[in-house]
Order: structure tokens, then sequence, then C-alpha cells
């Protein structure tokens, strides 16, 4: 919410007193004027003065004038509030004690008296911020409560909203521990919002938080999985695999049995299995499936299905019925079935993964959208294709920021373009996913999958008599030699064919 519309909501709270009491009788009790009352209900900016005052003459709730929270007259709050209510107004007053002070008074003759009152308005300060901090700790633990449900159940009106109130709170509150929980919720609403690159920044903060207390605990290495998910997302594997590989090194034998090692543990196996360590990451997951059987055939599916078929060792259709349907095993299905480009199969995926259900993927899914229209062009209907690749929102995603989005666009329009038989055009495509895919930095790991497709592009479109882009042939022949002698069994075919 930006400024202009807080001071809007500011002064329709003032409008509710207004209607409440009269303006003369606000002008009285404020001991302010009564032109100046009519000014700031009309929208003019309100003095702290003005508005300690309401609290104090005419019992009007700081929390609910100042943010919009609670009931609006103290009588309606409870007890504790109306105590919290009256530390925030001797704790505005304690700081316009010292916002009067003038340092230039201490040259004077009085700047000994001048020293005692800023010293006794600053330890006054103090007091008052202690007890302001008791006071509001019950209240912000009540809202870290309701934030937590409101983030969980992807009630995002009502997190927006809370999240606001509590970070207005948490100015006021110094509670090491309620902080940490407010950050971690934060950094949970940012990742559920897609806002994974805020969320990161929170999550360092919460994780240092956390290891800063000297000992590994369930919340640190839950902590320690949520920001190593994040950088995992962005493509970050490297960082995600040390702050895992380091978060379980903390660990003592105890700490390792907890629930949230055992994220960790299958996490960062995914990792090494993306980063090309198949049999070390494989094994790494499996056991973790063995230990935690509710997680990776459950709402993990998804990471064991992709796993097993990277691995060569799970058809699509038996990944289908790997565990319950969710939407994480929905994902790397379809994912594979794009990758196979076989109609029948695609046609399937898409009728069971894809729809309104909780646990398939809406229709509006970009690469749902992208399946589909893949669908058409293998059963030749070219057209959909060709004019999903002109859509704006293909060009927008080509001078994205992000490498990894600068790679991949091209390598699917490609796919879309040669299926379609337009060699020229894919070509074109090929020759800008080369070029993105060279550029992507060493920090990011591009996702194997992805990378694959490409170098299949290339096989199945460069002619071997043309010279120019021979080593784009040859490059394609060894990715995939190098990917099955790590471990890539789903790979094996195409090896066979750039061998043979």
């Amino acid at each position: 919410m930006d400024a202009e519309q807080r001071l809007k909501d500011l002064h329709q709270r003032l409008e509710l007193v207004a209607g409440r009491h009269s303006q003369s009788e606000i002008a009285r009790r404020t001991g302010s004027s009564r032109n100046n009352v009519s000014r700031y209900v009309r929208g003019a900016k309100m003095p702290l003065e003005f508005g300690a005052a309401l609290c104090t003459e005419l019992g009007v709730n700081p929390a609910w004038l100042l943010m919009g929270e609670g009931a609006p007259w103290l009588a309606d709050s409870a007890a504790g509030n109306e105590k919290l209510a009256g530390d925030l107004l001797e704790l505005v007053e304690a700081m316009n004690a010292v916002a009067r002070m003038r340092l230039g008074s201490l040259t004077g003759k009085h700047h000994l008296r001048v020293l005692r009152d800023l010293n006794d308005a600053l330890k006054r300060y103090e007091e008052l911020r202690e007890q302001l901090n008791v006071r509001t700790s019950p209240i912000f633990s009540d809202l870290l409560q309701q934030y937590g449900l409101a983030v969980n159940a992807n009630d995002l009106n009502a997190a927006d909203d809370l999240g606001r109130a509590l970070t207005q709170l948490a100015r006021l509150n110094d509670d090491t521990e309620l902080q940490a929980r407010f950050d971690a919720l934060r950094a949970h609403h940012q990742y559920i919002q897609g806002n994974l690159k805020q969320g990161i920044e929170i999550q360092r903060d919460v994780l240092f938080h956390a290891l800063s207390r000297g000992r590994i605990s369930d919340d640190s290495l839950d902590e320690a999985h949520n920001l190593a998910m994040s950088l995992y997302q962005l493509f970050r594997h490297g960082e995600a695999r040390r702050i895992l590989t380091a978060a379980l090194a903390l660990a003592g034998p105890d700490e390792l049995r907890l629930p949230a090692a055992g994220l960790c543990q299958g996490l960062l196996g995914v990792i090494e299995i993306d980063m090309g360590e198949v049999p070390q990451g494989l094994t790494r997951l499996q056991g973790q499936a063995a230990a935690h059987p509710e997680v990776y055939f459950g709402h993990s599916a998804g990471f064991l299905a992709r796993a097993q078929l990277l691995a060569g060792m799970l058809s699509p259709e038996s990944a289908l019925a790997l565990g319950p349907p969710s939407r994480s095993l929905a994902t790397r299905v379809l994912q594979w079935a794009v990758w196979l480009e076989k109609p029948g199969l695609l046609k399937r995926v898409l009728r069971e993964c894809v729809g309104s259900k909780p646990e398939q993927l809406p229709e509006g899914f970009v690469f749902a959208r992208y399946a589909r229209v893949l669908l058409q062009a293998l059963e030749g209907e070219f057209d959909p294709a060709r004019n999903f690749i002109r859509e704006d929102v293909g060009a927008r995603s080509v001078t994205s920021a992000e490498p990894i989005v600068r790679f991949g666009v091209p390598m699917s329009y490609c796919r879309l373009a040669r299926v379609c038989g337009d060699r020229p055009a894919a070509l074109k495509q090929l020759d800008q996913a080369e070029r993105f895919l060279r550029e992507v930095p060493a920090a990011f790991t591009p996702d194997v999958i992805a990378v694959a497709a490409h170098h299949r592009n290339v096989l199945l479109l460069v002619a071997p008599e043309d010279r120019r882009r021979a080593e784009l042939r040859s490059a394609a022949g060894r990715f995939f030699t190098e990917q099955v002698g790590k471990g890539f069994g789903c790979f094996m075919q195409l090896h066979r064919m750039t061998a043979a």
C-alpha cells in the first residue's frame, strides 16, 4: 500500500471519530482550534500530538487510528491494549522531549541542566521502550499465529493485510524470537507469491539468526531447506548445495534424525542429480523416500519421479502412479511428456495433469499451454504453434534478464518450429538458444532436460554438410555421451544414435 493510500485510510478513520464526536468537542478536548480539526478531517496532514490527544482524551485506539487494526475505541479493546495505548503515548511524549533538545544549547550557561534533561528523557524513553516491548509481545504473537494460518492456507488477501500490520508492529517490538518467526513467515509469504529473490534475502537473515544461536535445531534445518529450495528454483544449485551441506555438517546425530534433516538430505540429492552426480544423488534421495514415504510419495513425489525418469528406471506411465496426484508430480510428468514428443502420451498426461482440481496444473499455466500447442503441432495442426511463437508474452520473455529464461524460450520455440517443419525458423531459434546458453553464468545450473532438448534440436536440424554449425553437432554428440556416463540413462537412445 502506498503512502497516499495510507493517508487516505487514516483520514477515513478520523472521519469515523468525527461522526461520534462533534468537531467542537474534539477541538475542546484535544486543545486544538476548531478550524484545525476541520482541516484534519478534510484531509490535511495530522500532527502526531493531535493523534495522541485523540487517544488520551477521546479513548481512540492508537493501533486502529494508525494501522486500522483492532477496535476503534479503547473501551472496546482488551485491557492489555489499553495499557499499550498509554505506553505508546508516553513513548511519543518521551521521544518529543528528546526531539525538543537542541545541541546548540550545550554551549550556553544552562548546558548542565540541558544535559540532565536530555539524560532523563532518554532514560524514560528506554524504560517506556521496554514496557512497550512487553505489552506488544502478546499482540505480536497472536497476529503471527493468524498470519501463519493465512499464509499456509494461501489466503493471500488476509496474509497481505496481516503482513502490513505486523510490519508496523515489529517496529515497536524487540523480541528476537518473535522477529525471527515473522521473518520466516514473511519469507514463505514471498515464496508462495513467486517473489523468490525477495524471499531469499529474508531467508538469509532468518538462517543467520538461527545459526547464531550456536546450535542446529529443527527450525534451523527447516530454514536451511527453505532457503536452498528458493535458490534451487532460481537454478542457483551450487549455492543451494553449499547451504545444505553446511547445515547438515553442523547437525549432530540427534538433529540428523529430525524431519527437517530428511528434507535437507532429499533436496541435496535432487541437486546432486541435476549437477551430474546421478548415482550419489539418487541413492541419497531414495534413502529419504524410504525414511519419509509420506513426503516423497506425497507432495514431493515429483522429485522422486523425475530422478528415476532421468536415471532411466521409470516409465512416464509408471510415474503417474507413483503416488497420490499432486502438482509436484503433474509438473514433472508433463515436462517429461513434452521431452518425449509422443502424441499419445502427451494427450494422456494433459488430460490427467491439467485442469481445475487442486492437484492439477491450471489451464492458464504457460507450460501447460505450451504442451497443448506442441500436441496440436505433433498431430499436424501447425497454426497454433506459429501463433504461440508470435505472442507478445514470448517476445517479452526473450528479453528477460534471467539467463535461464533467455535460453529456454528460443529453445522451446525451436522445438515447435522443428515439429511444424519450418526449418529456417527453427534454425534461427536454434542459433539464438545456443548463444544464450553460452551466456549462462557458471553460478547457474540449467535444467538438464532443457539443455538436452536443445542438443536434440541440433542433431535433428543441423545437416552433416552444414560446416557453419559443425561444432554444434559435435558438441551435441559429446553431450549425450557424457550424460550417459554420469548416469542419465534416459539419454541412452540419443547416445547410440550419435555414436552410430
